[in-house]
């Protein structure tokens, strides 16, 4: 009987990205592929492709991303809590909670971006 483990997940967002360089994430993805093949699983590899995309190497600062990625803004899914929902919240449309309650939880959480332009 073998043991260890059996796969990765790596988040990669840009939360993360602000404090972990984005190199040191593609050669995590990289290693996991080595070692567990199929079994590594890239969390929002949206953004991992859009890092890769846009030729990031170190840290991005939130408000950098936000400038640079404006154009996919409505494509993200960053789930309102933590610091999202009280530093970010111009990114959320607000709606009381009467017209979504009853919804499933993907009508609550796919929340409308505005354009920051």
């Amino acid at each position: 009987m073998m043991a260890g483990l059996d796969g990765i997940l790596i988040s990669v967002n840009p939360s993360v990205v602000e404090q972990v360089p984005f190199n040191r994430i593609q050669k995590a993805v990289t290693v996991g592929h080595e070692v567990f093949g199929f079994n590594t699983i890239i969390y929002q590899e949206f953004f991992y492709n859009l890092f890769q995309a846009q030729g990031i190497k170190g840290t991005l600062p939130f408000p950098d991303f936000l400038e640079q990625a404006s154009h996919s803004l409505p494509y993200l899914e960053l789930l309102p809590m933590g610091r999202t929902v009280y530093k970010l919240e111009f990114l959320f449309t607000k709606t009381p909670a009467g017209p979504i309650l009853g919804l499933p939880a993907e009508g609550r959480l796919c929340l409308k971006m505005p354009s920051l332009s």
